[in-house]
């Protein structure tokens, strides 16, 4: 199956943007339609956290989150992503790694 790929990772000391490229079903998952979009991230404490909410997510393929303490300049934050349908969850995307400006 082909994962979602992040093409732009954006960070600045209090707001990111990821978008990801959309993909029309999972191939090995019973060709249902995608239902969901999970983006995760480490912060640089191999530690990795989902910042989606499938309830409020649904199949956008983009995320924009404020912090509420800033990122030092230059800090590393990686980020993953997956698509879910009715079968399951399928593969991560490969970690994209940003810094923070």
């Amino acid at each position: 199956m082909n994962p979602p790929v992040i093409p732009v990772a954006t960070i600045t000391p209090l707001r990111m943007t990821i978008t990801w490229s959309a993909i029309a079903f999972m191939t090995d998952g019973g060709r249902d339609p995608i239902i969901y979009y999970g983006l995760e991230w480490d912060q640089g404490i191999n530690q990795w956290e989902n910042i989606t909410d499938q309830a409020v997510n649904g199949v956008s393929t983009s995320v924009v989150k404020n912090f509420p303490t800033p990122f030092a300049s230059g800090h590393p934050v990686k980020f993953r992503t997956y698509a879910k349908n009715l079968i399951g969850s399928g593969e991560y995307s490969t970690e994209v790694t940003a810094f923070a400006d």
